[in-house]
């Protein structure tokens, strides 16, 4: 596999983990303060503080797509990467409102997210 399929294979698989997780502090969300329209669940991803623990993987995604884009990422970088992707989707807390521990609790609330989680933390774990 060259490096560009597997930046492509590991953003895919964390973009399905922020979309799950985008939809659980979604359902949080609107549990409290109702129905949220698309447009309007882009501005809380962006912008509100019970979504800014998601930012991290946002970031890491942006971060994987730019090196697949450069089309001379080494082979180092790409290990890098995926060893930053497997540590951060490693369920292990940390501070309250960090990743980790917000990682951690949705986890532990919605068992659908369980198997995204495993899906992208196997793509995550690949050694090259």
């Amino acid at each position: 596999m060259d490096t560009t399929q597997s930046l492509q294979e590991l953003s895919k698989a964390l973009r399905d983990l922020h979309h799950a997780l985008a939809q659980v502090e979604r359902r949080k969300y609107e549990r409290e303060w109702g129905p949220v329209e698309p447009a309007a669940l882009l501005q809380l991803l962006t912008r509100h503080p019970d979504f800014a623990w998601l930012h991290a993987l946002s970031e890491l995604i942006v971060e994987i797509d730019e090196a697949r884009d450069d089309g001379e990422t080494t082979l180092d970088t790409v290990r890098a990467l995926y060893q930053t992707a497997a540590s951060l989707i490693s369920p292990v807390g940390g501070d309250a409102g960090s990743f980790g521990s917000r990682y951690v609790q949705a986890l532990q609330e919605d068992p659908n997210l369980v198997m995204v989680h495993a899906a992208a933390k196997q793509v995550a774990s690949r050694r090259f």
